[in-house]
């Protein structure tokens, strides 16, 4: 039985021991058939290797996401800081110095907060 094209549905495939694996996969294309011809633990083997391969992309992608989304969280934490300490009163360049912020930024801060 080749499988081929574009899978729509969880392979799930016995492991030693009786134990499941099932692998959700949508939309990721494989390019050649499975083999029919070997064992079924070569053919977990072949699937699990070739699986990786067609998604290391979409790992890549994840793992882009996942830093922008730090930087942000990182930039939006240095903001609430720097809001705090001019509600403190401390002097612009101070703030920039200790939040990493320009201060052309911490400035910008100063004016939201006036307003």
């Amino acid at each position: 039985m080749a499988q081929q094209g574009t899978l729509m549905k969880a392979l799930t495939k016995s492991l030693s021991g009786g134990a499941l694996e099932s692998i959700a996969v949508y939309g990721v294309e494989l390019t050649d058939p499975l083999p029919t011809e070997l064992p079924a633990n070569t053919l977990r083997i072949d699937l699990r290797e070739r699986l990786r391969k067609e998604l290391r992309p979409v790992s890549r992608i994840a793992q882009e996401l996942y830093e922008e989304g730090r930087e942000e969280g990182e930039a939006k934490k240095a903001e609430a800081t720097a809001r705090a300490m001019l509600t403190d009163g401390l002097d612009i360049e101070r703030i920039a110095r200790y939040t990493g912020l320009s201060v052309e930024e911490v400035e910008r801060l100063r004016k939201e907060l006036s307003n």
